[in-house]
């Protein structure tokens, strides 16, 4: 594990140069106006920013190739040297995984609770930006929010951005990004940037249940008391509620 970055207490990804998250690269690179997605690795953020592009068409994408997608605040800190022998920037970071040794799905849970996964700890992440939830330029919003009140949550982000909508708008940005229509949709890779020759299928399987408690159906006792005596008390101890299943 020598090769783990950090900085500022959490794990980097292997591509990162920390000397741009140093000098200021990303501050910049903002605008006044920018809206930025920003959330912990599978916790909905390729949800939302399919549903601000289908709210928001104008939104500004990044052009690669025959595919449109919104530009990633990663690609600004990415070291170009690790990227020498590939083609798009995640399939470089995807790459940048299958080199490693491969861990099994208990293996990455226990790294995920030790904080060796990239983005962790997620309790500090999460705690973090609970801090900032009621700034005036942040939209605090948690998966299980968009989940259980979807165009409650959905109109409430419009409102935040001051660009309300009329409720049919919202009603149909919300069927055409559903888990079924983001895993079965063709148009789906041509939004995340993956070449398909090199991962086929990997949109489909990107997408999972989408559903809230379905590690129900993958923990076992032992994995369950694990994540409780290390996550679930350290949400406690920052008075965070965890929310088990809708």
């Amino acid at each position: 594990m020598d090769s783990i970055q950090r900085y500022k207490g959490y794990t980097l990804c292997p591509y990162t140069d920390t000397s741009k998250l140093e000098n200021g690269v990303m501050e910049r690179f903002f605008r006044q106006d920018d809206i930025i997605v920003q959330g912990f690795p599978k916790s909905g953020n390729t949800w939302m920013i399919f549903l601000l592009q289908e709210l928001y068409p104008d939104l500004n994408v990044f052009q690669h190739g025959d595919k449109k997608v919104p530009p990633m605040l990663e690609w600004l800190t990415a070291n170009p040297r690790f990227f020498d022998d590939f083609d798009t920037p995640i399939t470089r970071a995807v790459k940048s995984f299958l080199i490693h040794e491969n861990v099994t799905r208990e293996g990455h849970l226990k790294n995920f609770i030790d904080g060796i996964l990239p983005g962790t700890p997620w309790v500090n992440h999460v705690a973090g930006w609970r801090k900032h939830s009621d700034d005036e330029n942040v939209f605090y919003v948690t998966y299980e929010d968009m989940v259980k009140e979807t165009k409650t949550t959905v109109r409430a982000i419009t409102e935040f951005l001051g660009r309300s909508l009329p409720d049919s708008q919202l009603e149909n940005a919300i069927v055409n990004t559903s888990i079924d229509n983001l895993r079965n949709s063709p148009t789906s890779a041509f939004r995340i940037d993956i070449d398909e020759s090199f991962m086929p299928n990997y949109v489909a399987g990107y997408f999972r249940k989408g559903k809230v408690g379905d590690w129900k159906n993958h923990f076992t006792v032992a994995e369950n008391e694990m994540f409780e005596d290390v996550i679930v008390k350290k949400l406690q101890e920052k008075r965070i509620e965890f929310v088990y299943k809708l």
